[in-house]
């Protein structure tokens, strides 16, 4: 019976650097590092801007206490606020409302006299409506006083729709008499002017809370 030859043991040899599966495998480990390391610089990528501390209206100066700082990703988007790492300007005011934790941009901000609503003390009668607080949004309505009938009233007109609050003062501070309520609302200036008009006549005054503008 005829052997069979048997086969001879082929020896390994490590891999060379010039084999094309070695380089494929490095060239995936190198893959996944850079990717891995822009994965966490972009976590990393974010800056610290202002934020409001509670509501804030049109005319409020934008001083620190009224500021938090908040870290961020806006990307591009940044420039567009003010960043945290430098004070508020000194002598800016807000020209519009800025909401509990809102980001402050940096087109919200202005002069004093850049403003173009002043705030105007409206007493109110009796209970304040719910939500009636500072950055809230309120109808004014006004009615006059009977010329013919002395404690009477006529019919009541629309003043100011959506008028911001710029403070509630209760009895005994601010601008409220002992005992009553004046609440600050920013008006125009026609507006501001009827609205004068109509407190020297000792017409009566309402304040009707627009439906969803409470602050959060």
């Amino acid at each position: 019976m005829t052997e069979l030859p048997s086969p001879q043991a082929r020896r390994l040899r490590p891999p060379s650097w010039r084999d094309p599966r070695l380089l494929v495998g490095v060239l995936l480990v190198l893959g996944s590092v850079v990717l891995g390391s822009r994965v966490v610089a972009a976590a990393d990528d974010t800056v610290a801007v202002w934020a409001a501390v509670g509501p804030l209206v049109a005319g409020d100066p934008v001083t620190p206490e009224r500021l938090t700082a908040v870290d961020v990703r806006l990307g591009e988007a940044s420039s567009a606020y003010l960043p945290a790492a430098d004070p508020p300007p000194d002598g800016a005011v807000l020209l519009r409302p800025v909401g509990d934790g809102e980001l402050l941009p940096r087109a919200a901000l202005g002069s004093a006299d850049a403003i173009q609503r002043r705030a105007v003390g409206i007493p109110v009668a009796g209970a304040l409506p719910d939500g009636v607080v500072k950055g809230a949004l309120v109808d004014v309505w006004v009615s006059p006083p009977d010329p013919e009938r002395a404690g009477e009233f006529g019919e009541p007109e629309l003043l100011a729709a959506a008028a911001e609050v710029a403070g509630v003062a209760t009895g005994g501070s601010g601008f409220a008499a002992s005992g009553s309520t004046t609440v600050q609302v920013l008006l125009a200036e026609a507006e501001l002017r009827a609205a004068l008009r109509s407190l020297a006549a000792d017409a009566e005054i309402a304040l009707v809370l627009v439906p969803g503008s409470t602050p959060r």
